[in-house]
C-alpha cells in the first residue's frame, strides 16, 4: 500500500508525502539468469479511490518515451552540476534524497571527463556480502548485504551503461578488486577477469559519467561503509580502506 498519513494497520505500507512520485520494484541479482524479477513477475498495481472504489492499472503495452516523466525529473532531479575531476573523487552527494537513496541504500559517486582512449581504473577494499548465488543465506553474517558499482551519464536521470554487482567482481587474496572502466574499443586486452580485473564500459561520450557504488544495508558493526560518509564529503573521510580510488590507467600495461 502506498498512501499519505499515517501506515494502515496490518501488511506492508509506504508513506508519501503527497504530490506526485514515482513507485517502483528493484531487483538486484537475481539469483536464476534471464529472471530478473527472481521469478516474481511484475506486481499488480490497483487504485483505492476515495469511495472506496478499486481500479487495477494495466500494464503498458508498449514503452514508449512520456514527456510528463522528462518534466518531473528536471523538475524534481537532483541538478547535474558537479565538474569533472582528474582524477575523480568519490563522494557522497549533498542532496541525499535524489539517486533513489533510501534507509536501506545509499550511494557514493565521481564524475568523469571522457577523452579518447582514456582508461580508469576503480580499487578498494571490498566489504563482504553474502554470497546467495552459491547458496549463502541472505541472513549470513557480512559487512554489507550487497554492493555494485555503476556507470551513468551525468544527465537527468542519470541513464544507467553498465553494473557490476559484489559476486561479479574477483578479488585477491586481501579482498581488494580492480575495475576497468573504458569504452568497449578501449578496453584493454589484460582487462580480465582471469587477470583479476572486473570491466565495465563507459557508455556515451558525449556527456561526462557519472561512476555509482551503492552499499545496502550495513551491518551495526560496520563503521567504514558509505553511509558514514557525511553529505557533500569525500570518501575517505571515513571509508578507510573501503573507499574507492579512481586512478587513470590510460596506457598502462601490467608488468
Amino acid at each position: 500500500t502506498v498512501r499519505t498519513g499515517a501506515p494502515r494497520p496490518g501488511g506492508y505500507t509506504l508513506l508519501s508525502p503527497g504530490g506526485v512520485g514515482t513507485v517502483f520494484p528493484r531487483p538486484y541479482g537475481a539469483d536464476t539468469a534471464g529472471y530478473p524479477t527472481g521469478g516474481a513477475g511484475l506486481p499488480d498495481v490497483k487504485v483505492k479511490r476515495m469511495d472506496g472504489s478499486v481500479v487495477p492499472l494495466a500494464d503498458c503495452a508498449t514503452q514508449v518515451a512520456d514527456s510528463a516523466v522528462v518534466d518531473l525529473i528536471n523538475t524534481f532531479g537532483p541538478p547535474t552540476n558537479v565538474p569533472a575531476e582528474n582524477p575523480p573523487v568519490f563522494k557522497r552527494q549533498a542532496n541525499i534524497g535524489g539517486l533513489y537513496t533510501n534507509p536501506d541504500n545509499t550511494y557514493i559517486g565521481a564524475v568523469a571527463a571522457w577523452a579518447p582512449g582514456k582508461v580508469l581504473q576503480v580499487s578498494g577494499r571490498a566489504p563482504t556480502t553474502p554470497d546467495t548465488q552459491a547458496g549463502a543465506s541472505p541472513a549470513a553474517p557480512a559487512q554489507l548485504r550487497y554492493w555494485s558499482v555503476c556507470t551513468n551519464e551525468y544527465r537527468k536521470p542519470y541513464p544507467v551503461t553498465d553494473c557490476l554487482y559484489d559476486a561479479q567482481v574477483p578479488l585477491d587474496g586481501n579482498g581488494d578488486y580492480r575495475i576497468i572502466v573504458s569504452t568497449a574499443a578501449d578496453r584493454p586486452a589484460w582487462a580480465t577477469t582471469g587477470n583479476g580485473y572486473a570491466w565495465v564500459e563507459w557508455g556515451s561520450t558525449g556527456v561526462d559519467m557519472l561512476l555509482i557504488m551503492r552499499h545496502m544495508l550495513p551491518d551495526a558493526g560496520f563503521t567504514e561503509s558509505a553511509f558514514t560518509v557525511a553529505p557533500g564529503a569525500a570518501a575517505s573521510t571515513t571509508m578507510g580502506v573501503y573507499a574507492p580510488v579512481v586512478t587513470d590507467v590510460t596506457g598502462f600495461t601490467p608488468a
